[in-house]
């Protein structure tokens, strides 16, 4: 299993809060320490500090809605929370980059055809032609680090890096993030699973809540990613080395919850 090196080198520096912005790997540092219900909080607390500063501004909770089980938003929720048109977001969701550090790394599901047709029954409807976009709260939160410097950002970059000062991220330095971002982990998969286990497995993955997971561990027809899945037993999104990663490009990863009904 080979490590994949997609954060390059530079000189040793210590984490700043501009260090976020500017450093791919201190981005992808800090994210790895931070599941959904942590990035829930963060936006919890954003929240209701940018309500605090514009009180007629309101953000509601009612914005999360569930996909077996994991908080999510559409991306006129996340325009919504963000106070943005959505063609301020498209390009960022949308955008070509590595895996890592990525929204999907964060957990954005694309949901298209039997999948689609699955959320729509949960009462998700599709907002763009690639599919349905989702957003859990650790996408959400890391979308702050790439848009414009509006209150309700700029109120979310400050919970977020209140968060780095408390776990004491801020005193890490860039070994550490290096030693991080290259935990990617490349998984051949050899085993395809057959159609009868697959149905098997989809099945319960849906039971347990585990179906946005998948993604995380390869595509839903190979063998190994299964296991890898029902395995883990930790939090979501998993921490890095815990997961599955290959080169591909924006439209590959939407396939990932598109195979199977």
């Amino acid at each position: 299993m080979p490590h994949t090196d997609d954060c390059p080198r530079g000189r040793s520096q210590h984490l700043t809060r501009g260090s976020l912005f500017k450093n791919h790997v201190a981005k992808v540092y800090v994210f790895d320490s931070i599941r959904h219900g942590t990035a829930e909080e963060i936006l919890s607390r954003a929240s209701a500090a940018h309500q605090l500063e514009v009180p007629y501004t309101k953000v509601s909770k009612h914005q999360w809605r569930e996909y077996f089980g994991l908080p999510v938003m559409s991306v006129t929720a996340v325009a919504n929370y963000y106070g943005l048109k959505i063609s301020e977001l498209e390009h960022h969701i949308l955008k070509k980059t590595t895996y890592a550090g990525g929204l999907f790394e964060s957990g954005m599901l694309v949901l298209r055809d039997a999948a689609l047709e699955s959320a729509q029954r949960m009462g998700h409807t599709p907002e763009r032609p690639q599919g349905c976009v989702l957003l859990p709260p650790r996408a959400v939160l890391s979308l702050c680090l790439s848009l414009p410097a509006v209150p309700a950002v700029a109120a979310t970059v400050n919970a977020l890096w209140e968060y780095v000062l408390a776990e004491k991220l801020n005193e890490s330095t860039s070994a550490d993030w290096y030693y991080t971002c290259n935990q990617h982990i490349q998984i051949e998969c050899d085993r395809r699973i057959n159609k009868q286990l697959l149905i098997k497995s989809l099945a319960q993955a849906k039971k347990r809540n585990l179906y946005p997971y998948i993604q995380h561990f390869g595509h839903q027809n190979c063998s190994q990613a299964w296991v890898s899945l029902f395995t883990y037993k930790g939090e979501f999104p998993p921490p890095r080395g815990s997961f599955y990663v290959e080169k591909q490009d924006w439209f590959d990863r939407v396939s990932h919850l598109s195979l199977w009904r």
